[in-house]
């Protein structure tokens, strides 16, 4: 018999179980089928080993992880640092970063590499997203955390993440725009912004506690 480990709190969540709360419905799953769906993606074990549990064992489950989804922090500050594995990481002020942070900002997709997007928010203490070693290369890319933080970030400081990044961008286009009309040039829309803005898929799926 397999084994289904599900998070129990909110501060068990990771990155991984991003995916699974689009499924998530907004009041009650309606059948067992709905269950099954959603926790093929949440466990990551896929639709068929899923079959090999009872109904019992999927209700509990279901009801697992969506008591530790519920009790996620979506409304506190983010902290400038966060330790992850004994590593320290600093929170990215947008408008002091480069513009090749920027550039891979517009570049990420929530929906295809959630956690490429988690390694633009925080950087390697003592890091500049400039830096390149004497070769001209980044001294550290995104692929040199991109385990780690798939590992170990958390998922409602992702979502906060998220939405704060997401102000940021638009405040920074709002600018952009009004500098560009005062030149009479035409404006360009930011495709992170929109990802972001349906992160939900346009659905209020959980409410802060």
């Amino acid at each position: 018999m397999i084994e289904a480990r599900i998070p129990t709190s909110a501060k068990a969540l990771r990155i991984r179980h991003f995916a699974s709360m689009a499924m998530a419905p907004e009041q009650d799953f309606q059948t067992d089928q709905d269950s099954l769906l959603f926790l093929a993606e949440f466990t990551g074990l896929g639709y068929n080993r899923m079959l090999d549990f009872t109904i019992e064992d999927v209700r509990k489950m279901r009801t697992g992880a969506m008591t530790a989804l519920a009790s996620m922090d979506l409304v506190s500050e983010l902290p400038k640092t966060i330790t992850l594995q004994g590593q320290t990481f600093y929170l990215v002020d947008p408008e002091k970063v480069g513009i090749g942070w920027h550039i891979d900002f517009n570049n990420s997709s929530i929906k295809k590499d959630p956690v490429r997007l988690a390694c633009l928010f925080y950087l390697p203490e003592g890091f500049n997203y400039s830096d390149v070693d004497e070769n001209g290369n980044i001294k550290f890319p995104i692929a040199s955390r991109h385990a780690l933080f798939a590992e170990e970030f958390p998922l409602d400081l992702f979502i906060r993440c998220s939405n704060f990044f997401l102000k940021r961008s638009l405040t920074s286009t709002a600018r952009s725009m009004v500098k560009q009309i005062a030149n009479q040039k035409q404006t360009n829309r930011i495709s992170t912004g929109i990802k972001v803005l349906n992160l939900f898929n346009g659905r209020r799926l959980l409410k802060p506690s």
